[in-house]
């Protein structure tokens, strides 16, 4: 009876531990998470916000739009894959500049890539809301230290609020960083209109379970 129960024991404890393993490392909804709660508390102070912005305007776009006060619970969140990030970079650029690209060599045309991809993408969305909107955007971002990330291409999720403006969080090495992207609500009402508003970005959005 004794090594039936230390057998049972023992199973149940590698069981544990394979349900522990199976669990996603790293905790990319956890630490998102952080990232969009350093985003809400920065709309929240005006003392912060004006070492970044000025004109009132911009800080009472900010109390209205973004701050709601709701980025701690996302009803939805997205896992984005963009399928070919380089080709839809170069269709944005000019000749000149392509030319200027394809003079470089393959390692620094990769820098560009991994330098530029989400800027491009952030502003080109950001920008269909108007040039107020793409400026407060521009100037906030919240950045996130952590030794468990260690993505060699970068790792994006966007997270849906119910009355906040939707934050794109990026995985990369060692950090985590957040922007608002200032999507039409009627975009986020579910996966298929989230996917037609990201489909020219070549972009596809894939939901990923809340805890």
């Amino acid at each position: 009876m004794k090594k039936i129960l230390s057998f049972l024991l023992a199973l149940a404890l590698l069981l544990s531990v394979g349900a522990a393993a199976g669990a996603e490392s790293p905790d990319y909804y956890g630490i998102g998470l952080r990232v969009t709660g350093l985003l809400s508390e920065m709309v929240q102070n005006r003392g912060y916000l004006q070492l970044f912005l000025t004109g009132d305007n911009l800080l009472d776009l900010l109390s209205t739009m973004f701050n709601t006060g709701d980025y701690d619970t996302p009803v939805a969140v997205y896992r984005l894959y963009q399928q070919d990030p380089r080709e839809w970079m170069k269709s944005l650029m000019t000749d000149e500049e392509l030319d200027q690209l394809n003079a470089l060599s393959p390692a620094l045309q990769e820098q560009v890539f991994l330098r530029v991809s989400g800027t491009a993408l952030l502003a080109q969305l950001n920008a269909k809301q108007g040039v107020e909107v793409l400026s407060v955007v521009s100037a906030l971002q919240a950045l996130v230290n952590n030794p468990s990330l260690e993505e060699e291409e970068p790792v994006s999720y966007l997270f849906i609020f119910k009355k906040g403006v939707p934050v794109m969080v990026t995985y990369s090495w060692h950090q985590a960083s957040g922007m608002f992207i200032a999507l039409d609500a009627a975009d986020t009402e579910s996966q298929t209109a989230l996917q037609a508003a990201l489909q020219p970005y070549g972009l596809e959005a894939i939901p990923v379970d809340i805890p």
